[in-house]
């Protein structure tokens, strides 16, 4: 019951759906790319998300699967995920992270929305947690 209250109020209040409300980025987790297209890549997540912007992101596969949900400084977020898809040192530190996303490779797309109260932040990633159910919840 909550699910669909959560659902409810994430669409009233213009949270959901991404494709109308959020910006996305697309984030080749590729193991054999170059380490110049990595570095490429990198680059391209910290210009079309900011260097500085807090906010919440969503993980979409290829087939529309929701992968995972977060908040934080965007584009920090989104480049250690992409360097945790491949590198690694990432291995043995953050083992699981880098289990989750080196299993998901492929072109995934990340939706993100600029978001300033921590507070709120956390409570919505919570409610999109619920409501989309993504295969990777942390912790």
């Amino acid at each position: 019951m909550l699910t669909e209250q959560f659902h409810e109020f994430l669409s009233k209040n213009r949270l959901l759906p991404f494709s109308l409300y959020w910006e996305r980025i697309e984030v080749n987790h590729i193991d054999i790319l170059e380490n110049k297209l990595r570095v490429k890549m990198k680059q391209e997540i910290t210009k079309t998300t900011g260097k500085t912007v807090k906010g919440l992101y969503v993980y979409y596969n290829a087939s529309g699967g929701c992968l995972y949900v977060g908040e934080g400084m965007i584009s920090n977020r989104i480049r250690d995920h992409y360097n945790e898809s491949h590198n690694e040192k990432y291995k043995n530190k953050y083992k699981k992270w880098f289990d989750f996303f080196s299993t998901n490779l492929g072109l995934l797309t990340v939706y993100w929305m600029a978001y300033d109260d921590e507070i709120e932040r956390k409570a919505i990633e919570a409610m999109l947690t619920k409501v989309l159910k993504p295969k990777y919840k942390y912790p």
